[in-house]
């Protein structure tokens, strides 16, 4: 980590240390039920907030109220593996089809049967299942059974049922609702995750086609990162001289790695930077695996590139020895031919002739 990363630690640190006191201070008087200084300025949006829920903020919440906020909330954010907008979609079905279901039935309960009712509430609350979950299936159970209860069970418009085959109906409807949500919102959500893995595995097999196809593939990876995770840019940050200078990059990276919406170390000298929107979890388990073959082709080309320069370096060394090889053979040749025609040249051993 670098110096600046700590230092924004410390800050970190010592802003929170310093708001502390005062937020739990607020906190606790706002618990206690005391004015607060927020209070004239907020206090009026908060009582429009109430009056919109129809919630009473002096009085408490019985135990029907309390386990319907729970399961509203739970059936918003729960399960986590189904995106947000299918489980508010199937919440609309609900609260639209149901309605929409009852008053079409209404005018046939006297001609219909209530296991042909149920069996029609059983189809939409699976609708419901297949499309958010078990959670938004499970409501829409449990208000399919109070529809059914009130207008198709004899005496109508009433809580009351006299018929004793008619409450195992109701109760046998409402157990196989249940089931029957939990089987296809598990399926569903298990297709959902097949889906995802088929597309994740895809995604890898496009980078490492493109890691096995190009001499140099960091420009091809970053360009596929950059489109796979819906990126505005990706680049490669190489640390030379204390300093991030950018190795390779597509689209316009921020100057820092730091700086960066998602950043993921290659080595101890280079990183992948990432700047776009925020990537959930599991897209950041395939950036993982992603960056692992980044890292893999950074360090193919750099090692290329050392064997490009060693191939150089001995170029010029064969081009330097062929030239002092042919320098010296052309200094050699002339004095061999002195040697010759000079007297001089030769040695005193060489003419001396023994007694």
């Amino acid at each position: 980590m670098t110096w600046q990363g700590w230092l924004q630690i410390l800050i970190y640190v010592a802003v929170l240390t310093a708001l502390t006191p005062l937020l739990g201070g607020y906190m606790a008087r706002v618990y206690m039920g005391r004015r607060v200084v927020l209070e004239r300025a907020l206090g009026p949006v908060e009582r429009l907030f109430y009056r919109a829920v129809r919630t009473n903020p002096a009085r408490e919440q019985d135990w029907k109220q309390y386990g319907t906020t729970v399961l509203v909330f739970s059936a918003l954010f729960w399960p986590p593996s189904l995106p947000l907008r299918r489980r508010l979609v199937a919440l609309a079905l609900a609260g639209l089809g149901l309605p929409a279901l009852t008053s079409v039935l209404l005018p046939l309960r006297d001609q219909a049967n209530l296991s042909s009712v149920l069996l029609a509430y059983v189809t939409l609350v699976v609708a419901v299942a297949t499309i958010g979950g078990w959670w938004p299936a499970v409501l829409a159970a449990l208000a399919a059974s109070a529809l059914g209860s009130y207008y198709s069970t004899r005496p109508y418009n009433t809580w009351r049922i006299n018929d004793p085959d008619n409450i195992v109906a109701l109760v046998v409807f409402l157990l196989v609702a249940v089931m029957v949500s939990t089987l296809v919102a598990l399926a569903e959500r298990r297709r959902h995750q097949a889906e995802r893995g088929r597309s994740e595995a895809e995604a890898l097999a496009r980078l490492a086609g493109s890691l096995l196809g190009t001499s140099d593939p960091t420009t091809s990876l970053l360009q596929h990162l950059k489109s796979t995770f819906n990126q505005d840019a990706a680049a490669v940050f190489a640390r030379q001289d204390g300093q991030w200078q950018v190795q390779a990059a597509v689209g316009s990276p921020p100057p820092d790695p730091d700086q960066a919406t998602e950043s993921v170390p290659l080595s101890h000298d280079a990183v992948l930077a990432l700047q776009g929107p925020t990537l959930p979890a599991a897209d950041r388990q395939v950036l993982a695996a992603s960056a692992a073959l980044l890292s893999v082709a950074v360090h193919s080309h750099q090692l290329a590139q050392q064997v490009d320069r060693i191939a150089e370096q001995q170029a010029a060394n064969e081009l330097r020895r062929a030239i002092l090889d042919a320098v010296s053979h052309d200094l050699r040749t002339p004095c061999c031919r002195s040697r010759r025609r000079s007297p001089g040249c030769v040695s005193p051993a060489a003419t001396s002739v023994p007694r």
